[in-house]
């Protein structure tokens, strides 16, 4: 049940995240992650 409802979290944050990303370029999106996961981009 658990791991249902945490499948089901991940696919609507990457639906999210798709439709985010739709609307921002590439530079945008990093630039505004940056400040938030420095060693995301390391």
């Amino acid at each position: 049940m658990r791991e249902a409802s945490l499948a089901e979290k991940k696919a609507r944050a990457r639906k999210d995240l798709s439709i985010y990303l739709r609307f921002q370029s590439v530079e945008e999106a990093v630039s505004t992650l940056k400040p938030w996961w420095p060693g995301l981009f390391d």
